[in-house]
């Protein structure tokens, strides 16, 4: 399926991979490294990930884009958008390294689970700054933000780690694919646990949804996107109706 939508989260398996089509076609895929997954965002139209994409290389305020999408998602919802790593502690050999690195330049140190993902970030920063084609196609997102945009701004009631959590987020999904059921059956069906979780996949199709339908025009934390010092957009994407 060519020229489709997709929506990319990073799973213990590399980058899961929904992709939807404006017919109603969808099929998934399991992109395990960064090669894998370009080739997958080439041929689409639009691809959102959820992965930070503009980073900061100096010194200075938080990025405005996880900073509006706290406050309009609240807590406890808010506490899903981390703060975001500065390149240089992206780009460390080790968790004191990155630490220190952060704590210079943001003030901050980072979290073992932040510290977990860097090498996500690599990759795609890696990617973005070695293809600039790419980045007409590939826009970052985050799931929660998703929800609540779709959900008439309102964020989500329970984790999505909680069966009620799943369930709702499901809902609001099905409202504008039907098909998002059957997706998510056949990804559980056909992924590894331990590769690709029920979390991912649903994260991934929330994102996918949104490409597909803001395929014409999508909104964005802020408004007017800023641009860190490689020329990247420091964004956080989403569609409402």
């Amino acid at each position: 399926m060519q020229n489709g939508y997709l929506g990319v989260d990073g799973c213990r398996g590399g980058w899961f991979v929904v992709q939807l089509s404006r017919s109603g076609a969808w099929k998934t895929a399991l992109a395990q490294n960064r090669d894998d997954l370009a080739k997958h965002i080439e041929n689409s139209t639009l691809t959102l990930i959820d992965i930070p994409i503009g980073l900061l290389d100096s010194a200075g305020p938080q990025r405005q884009c996880d900073q509006q999408a706290r406050k309009a998602l609240g807590m406890p919802r808010a506490a899903s958008v981390f703060s975001v790593p500065s390149r240089p502690a992206v780009y460390a050999k080790n968790y004191p390294q990155a630490c220190q690195l952060n704590y210079q330049l943001l003030g901050t140190k980072l979290s073992k689970q932040t510290w977990n993902i860097t090498a996500k970030i690599r990759q795609i920063d890696e990617l973005l700054q070695s293809n600039n084609p790419l980045r007409r196609k590939l826009r970052e997102c985050h799931p929660e933000v998703c929800f609540w945009a779709l959900n008439n701004k309102n964020a989500m009631q329970f984790s999505k780690k909680q069966t009620a959590g799943r369930e709702e987020r499901m809902q609001v999904l099905s409202r504008y694919f039907p098909k998002i059921n059957q997706i998510l059956e056949f990804a559980a069906d056909n992924h590894r646990r331990k590769e690709v979780a029920i979390d991912d996949i649903i994260d991934a199709m929330a994102l996918a949804v949104t490409a597909v339908l803001g395929h014409s025009k999508l909104s964005s934390f802020p408004s007017v996107h800023r641009l860190d010092e490689r020329n990247l957009r420091m964004e956080i994407a989403f569609w409402a109706p």
